[in-house]
Order: structure tokens, then C-alpha cells, then sequence
């Protein structure tokens, strides 16, 4: 398990359990993240998944069927003309090796892949 703190946000790697300890230190991260709209929680998963994966959005988007760059960049910044689709999650997900519940799932915003 890691701790890091940069600019006043702090980044977790672990478990479950870690989540479990960290509505009991920070409840206010928590009611944050659940309170987030869901355009901006899977923004942020995406954007985040990319980024461990090294994949630039050129890339991500060859990885799917018919999800193009300018899509990807408007689902990560949660513009309000994003509107993905239950395949746009679908295509993404598979393209990086998750399940699509992964990217709306708001724990993962705070805790990455392992909370889910």
C-alpha cells in the first residue's frame, strides 16, 4: 500500500480495506467523489486508466471499434456535448482491459483500479 500527496490531492494504492479506512479518516473525499456527476467520475477513470496504461487518446482510440480521439477528449474533460453511449463505455473499457463498470464506479476516482 501507497500514500502519495501531491498538490493538496492525495493518491491511493490498495485494497478494499483501504477504502473502508479511508471513509472512516476522510468522509469528506468520499461524499465528494459520490456527489461528482457521473460525466465527470467516468472522465476522470478514463482519463486516469489511459494515463497508467501510457496510452495517448490517438492510441486508446485505435485500440477501439468506433470511438474516435475528439470523443475520448470529450469524455475525460466531462464536457457537456459528451454523451457516451452504453457501447462508447463498453468499447473503451475492453480497449483497456476493464470492466465498463470500472470507469462510472466513483471509488475508483479515488482508490484506481483496486477498490472495485
Amino acid at each position: 500500500m501507497a500514500i502519495t500527496k501531491a498538490k493538496s490531492k492525495v493518491h491511493f494504492t490498495g485494497s478494499a480495506d483501504l477504502a473502508e479506512k479511508l471513509k472512516v479518516r476522510r468522509p469528506d473525499l468520499v461524499a465528494r467523489s459520490h456527489a461528482a456527476p457521473l460525466r465527470e467520475v467516468v472522465g476522470r477513470n478514463l482519463l486516469r486508466l489511459r494515463n497508467e496504461r501510457g496510452l495517448s487518446r490517438h492510441a486508446l482510440a485505435d485500440r477501439t471499434a468506433d470511438v474516435g480521439e475528439r470523443t475520448i477528449q470529450r469524455i475525460e474533460e466531462a464536457r457537456d456535448d459528451s454523451n457516451p453511449t452504453v457501447r462508447v463505455l463498453e468499447d473503451l473499457a475492453k480497449a483497456l482491459n476493464v470492466s465498463a463498470t470500472v470507469l462510472t464506479d466513483p471509488r475508483t476516482t479515488l482508490l484506481g483500479e483496486k477498490a472495485a
